[in-house]
Formats: C-alpha cells, sequence, structure tokens
C-alpha cells in the first residue's frame, strides 16, 4: 500500500483478499503513475523474495493503464 501512496495516478488502489482451504490470494491494482519516481527499496523484490520463502508466488507489472500485484501463499500447512 505504500507503493499505492508513491505511484498511483490518483492515490486509489483496489484490494481483493481470498482464503481458501489450499492458498490465500492477495491481489492489489491501481492507476499507473510514474514509475520514473522509484527510490531503489526492498518493495517488490521484497514481497516476491517472502512469497517464495513461503512457497508462493508474486507477480506484479503493468497491464492496460494499472499496475498490478497478485501474491499466492499456500495454506495447506496451516489447516488440519
Amino acid at each position: 500500500m505504500t507503493n499505492v501512496l508513491k505511484y498511483s495516478a490518483d492515490g486509489t488502489a483496489t484490494l481483493a483478499v481470498s482464503f481458501g482451504r489450499d492458498a490465500l490470494e492477495i491481489s492489489l491494482s491501481n492507476p499507473a503513475g510514474d514509475r520514473r519516481a522509484a527510490r531503489g527499496g526492498r518493495g517488490l523484490r521484497g514481497i516476491d523474495e517472502r512469497a517464495a520463502a513461503l512457497g508462493g508466488t508474486a507477480t506484479a507489472g503493468p497491464h492496460g493503464g494499472w499496475w498490478t500485484m497478485a501474491v499466492t501463499l499456500p495454506v495447506r500447512d496451516i489447516l488440519p
């Protein structure tokens, strides 16, 4: 959400969270803004590394004028 504040064209975002038997899915979309303002933080790389460490995946990038990010984390080891 901090990246939305930094880079969204209008400061708005749509967040969706879905929890199922096998996975937790999180998606975030915001109107694409000026990515040239990026400042070398760990943002997307950190999300990708954390998702992978938990056996999940993370994707992010531009799509039709929007910036989208999706994270899927397995929950099979958490639930009985």
